[in-house]
C-alpha cells in the first residue's frame, strides 16, 4: 500500500493511475487476510469480488476512451462528457463505486 500510494498522486495516465490503484487495493486484502479474524477474511473476499467487478468497469470504459481519444492522459482527455457520455457516465459511477462512496460498497450498519 505504502508503494503504490505515491505513483497513484502523480499520474496522470489513466490506465496506469487505476493500475496503481489496483496495487493499493491488493494491500488492503493482504492486510485483511494477515489478520485471519473470521470477519476481516470475510470483509477481504468480499473486497476481492467487488473490486474485480468495478475495476473492469473502469478498464472496459478506459479501453473505450481510449479507442476514440488515442489517448489516456488526463490533461487530454477534457471534455470527455460532451464526446462520450455514455463511457464516461459509466467511468464515473464505476470511479465512485471502487471509492466506496454511497450506495455502492457501503454495508448497512
Amino acid at each position: 500500500m505504502c508503494v503504490a500510494t505515491p505513483f497513484i498522486l502523480v499520474q496522470t495516465n489513466m490506465k496506469r493511475l487505476f493500475a496503481y490503484h489496483s496495487v493499493e487495493h491488493i494491500g488492503i486484502i493482504c492486510v485483511g487476510f494477515g489478520l485471519a479474524a473470521p470477519l476481516s477474511v470475510f470483509g477481504a473476499v468480499l473486497h476481492i469480488g467487488y473490486h474485480a467487478l468495478v475495476k473492469s468497469t473502469i478498464f472496459f470504459a478506459a479501453g473505450n476512451i481510449h479507442q476514440k481519444h488515442h489517448s489516456l492522459e488526463l490533461p487530454s482527455l477534457a471534455g470527455l462528457l460532451k464526446t462520450m457520455p455514455a463511457s464516461s457516465a459509466l467511468l464515473a459511477l464505476a470511479v465512485i463505486g471502487i471509492a466506496g462512496l454511497p450506495p455502492f460498497g457501503d454495508l448497512p450498519d
